[in-house]
């Protein structure tokens, strides 16, 4: 079981997407068949963020993407943003790392060994991922 309180034990196997990468299984990008693969059967988590990053991503697209991406949402595991999450989040090293993406790292690293790995497409936030030990990923990335 997780230690953290905001946190449900999974299996280990649970790769942490940040928005770039959910929606990459809703609008096929070119990395999204290699993502559909990495990802396939396994649990999902995210930040609480992902239900409005997600949503305002999609908004532009036709209305069976907006239900698909809410049906998608309702089995990711979200880990609810606390102001000491918030705090930990302002201290991520990573002169660059911007705000948003400092709270999905934040977020992944409270799911510490539940966590498979940690999947986006920014280099700054995989760099502050993989400096705090967590392995990342970017499918369909050379």
């Amino acid at each position: 079981m997780s230690a953290w309180p905001n946190c449900v034990a999974m299996s280990g196997d649970q790769w942490f997407l940040d928005a770039s990468a959910f929606i990459k299984l809703l609008v096929a990008e070119p990395e999204s068949e290699e993502l559909v693969r990495l990802t396939d059967g396994s649990p999902l988590a995210s930040s609480d963020l992902l239900r409005t990053e997600a949503r305002r991503a999609v908004a532009r697209q036709p209305a069976y993407v907006m239900r698909s991406c809410d049906e998608l949402l309702a089995g990711v595991h979200k880990v609810r943003l606390t102001p000491a999450l918030l705090d930990r989040a302002g201290r991520i090293p990573g002169p660059g790392l911007r705000s948003l993406h400092a709270i999905y790292v934040a977020c992944a690293e409270q799911l510490g060994d539940d966590l498979a790995g940690f999947v986006s497409y920014d280099s700054r936030q995989l760099a502050a991922a993989r400096e705090l030990g967590i392995r990342t990923a970017s499918p369909g990335v050379l």
